[in-house]
């Protein structure tokens, strides 16, 4: 996955720019927006690093290994190739053909966008956008990239319940862990029932009385199940697709595993799979400028359940977001040379 190398999941534009290069104008309820968002990164991270000593940040990085360093941010690389094979497939489902390179290009410039720009033209717009370049309508390319980004938080999902009856031991940690065990079966359930058995009457379900903000997450699920109408008839492609989408999420936590260990953490290795989808889901949360602040304070409170200290857990959050910095500017690089 290489988002991150999280997957960031954002809902495309239903338009594109029409020069070569795609334009994000900003009004002022979206430049509001950002300013809050930015405002509550920092009063995240004042929260954090109060109760933290940067000298002894800088002294847990210290004694990394670095050719497990070096080995976790080569997984990166993996990343992007089981992404662009999943998107590849989708797309081919729908009868475009798309060089790897071409999609290579796509997602290292998709992360530019998703990581080191605070725009609402997300990297999910960016990939919509040069599906639509080779041809193809704006709906098709849309349509891929959705599917693409919603069988990730399936797998996802799976993931997380999957770590969750992987660690038991950590019930006396959390409150209300049955809950957490019940919440993501039905969510795991629920969502492959969305790719798998799509069926647009679930839209005649919603009354007029519903909350807007249950509404928005209603209207969601709608627009994934009317993607995947278009692979009705391609159940194999979607059971590939999802196979891929579950190889990367792996791919993710053997990431994050490897630069633990890198840093000298005692945590198991199947613990990973259980807290590592949690903080993914919650740097999806759209309240701060890409995911500062809900990072660093989500891992230190799961990895403090592993008697890691507040200032160890940010080493380890800060020398992840230097990767995906890192990755970032390589797609800031191909974004300036690319046609």
């Amino acid at each position: 996955m290489s988002v991150a190398p999280t997957e960031i999941l954002a809902e495309p534009s239903q338009g594109f720019a029409p020069a070569d290069q795609p334009t994000s104008p900003k009004g002022p309820k979206v430049l509001a927006l950002e300013v809050a968002k930015f405002a509550f990164s920092l009063g995240l991270m004042y929260w954090i690093l109060e109760s933290a000593d940067f000298t002894e940040i800088i002294g847990a990085l210290q004694p990394a290994n670095v050719p497990l360093l070096c080995a976790a941010f080569m997984l990166n690389f993996v990343g992007y190739g089981l992404s662009v094979s999943r998107w590849q497939m989708l797309l081919k489902g729908q009868g475009i053909l798309a060089s790897r390179f071409y999609l290579i290009q796509s997602y290292m410039v998709a992360f530019f966008f998703n990581n080191l720009l605070p725009s609402t033209f997300g990297g999910d717009a960016v990939r919509a956008y040069d599906s639509w370049r080779m041809g193809k309508s704006k709906a098709k390319a849309v349509v891929a990239v959705f599917t693409d980004r919603f069988l990730g938080l399936v797998a996802l999902t799976i993931l997380v319940w999957g770590g969750l009856t992987l660690s038991w031991e950590l019930t006396t940690e959390l409150p209300l862990f049955p809950l957490w065990i019940a919440g993501s079966s039905v969510g795991a359930i629920g969502l492959c029932w969305l790719v798998f058995s799509p069926n647009s009457e679930l839209r005649r379900v919603c009354p007029d009385t519903m909350p807007n903000i249950l509404k928005k997450a209603f209207r969601f699920l709608v627009k994934g199940m009317e993607a995947f109408r278009v692979f009705k008839d391609q159940k194999k492609t979607l059971l590939k697709a999802l196979g891929l989408s579950l190889g990367l999420q792996i791919n993710v936590i053997v990431y994050y595993y490897l630069i633990a260990q890198s840093l000298h953490f005692d945590i198991p290795f199947h613990s990973f799979f259980f807290f590592i989808p949690l903080v993914l889901f919650m740097m999806m949360i759209p309240v701060t400028i890409n995911g500062v602040g809900i990072r660093e304070n989500a891992f230190a409170y799961f990895l403090g359940i592993f008697g890691v200290s507040t200032s160890e857990a940010l080493a380890f959050a800060w020398l992840t977001y230097a990767f995906i910095l890192i990755q970032g500017v390589l797609g800031g690089v191909v974004y300036m040379f690319r046609r």
